[in-house]
């Protein structure tokens, strides 16, 4: 009996390792094959240029079917991208080119197993800060309230899409407080005042040359440093840019 299942045990190996022998051994033993394959890689690259001055765009996103890289200080950008084991050649992939001052680029684009390459001519969007300025003089209206006394702001700023497009800018100042020992900011709107010509406005407004502070030795007051700002602007769509001001003027 025993000599009957030691050969019948020893017959069931042995057909085993025919089976095994005749066909793939990993499918017998339900090896997933999918996932151990690694998906081709193609090269895209391409150019992206500053549609109104033929300058290189760095820093925009460019995602190929949600694949993505960054553009280079020469506007140039390379991504390896992974063929998917369910994808195929000569089909149109979405792509997708952003950037936080150019307005989005939406297109698509057939993959080759080579010679990959798109360029793109960008729209620049955000508003241009062409120069900001805070005079000298004080006015106070009430000599006997500090807090009363003003500077006069102004600001000029460029929009290609037309100077109706600049919605707002303001001024930030900074304030020495030297009563806390620090500085602080403290932003003002100034307002148009007329175009210079159709993509350029001028911005003008009073901004207080002292403001209360409260720190650790209580309240204070911060005096206006004329020639350290920031101005910023945004336009219609929410672009915005902002230049720091070091010096009494851009």
């Amino acid at each position: 009996m025993k000599k009957t299942n030691i050969l019948c045990a020893l017959t069931g190996i042995a057909m085993m390792l025919v089976l095994l022998n005749g066909c793939d051994a990993n499918k017998f033993f339900s090896y997933n094959y999918d996932a151990a394959e690694i998906s081709e890689v193609i090269d895209i690259r391409g150019q992206l240029i500053n549609v109104f001055t033929d300058m290189p765009v760095k820093d925009a996103t460019v995602s190929f079917g949600g694949q993505a890289t960054l553009s280079d200080s020469s506007g140039g950008y390379l991504l390896k991208y992974f063929l998917g084991l369910d994808e195929q050649y000569n089909q149109d992939i979405p792509v997708h080119i952003t950037h936080p001052k150019y307005e989005t680029l939406d297109t698509s684009m057939v993959i080759f197993p080579s010679g990959n390459v798109l360029n793109a001519r960008l729209v620049y969007a955000a508003p241009i800060i062409l120069a900001g300025h805070i005079e000298n003089d004080t006015i106070c209206p009430d000599p006997e309230n500090i807090f009363s006394c003003t500077v006069t702001a102004s600001a000029v700023v460029f929009d290609y899409q037309g100077e109706s497009d600049i919605d707002s800018v303001f001024i930030e100042g900074r304030y020495l407080d030297d009563g806390n020992h620090k500085v602080v900011t403290q932003s003002t709107q100034i307002y148009y005042t007329g175009a210079i010509d159709g993509q350029t406005a001028r911005f003008e407004g009073q901004i207080p040359f002292y403001i209360p502070t409260v720190g650790g030795s209580g309240e204070s007051i911060g005096v206006l440093i004329n020639n350290l700002f920031f101005v910023r602007a945004v336009d219609k769509s929410g672009f915005r840019e902002s230049f720091f001001v070091n010096g009494l003027g851009k």
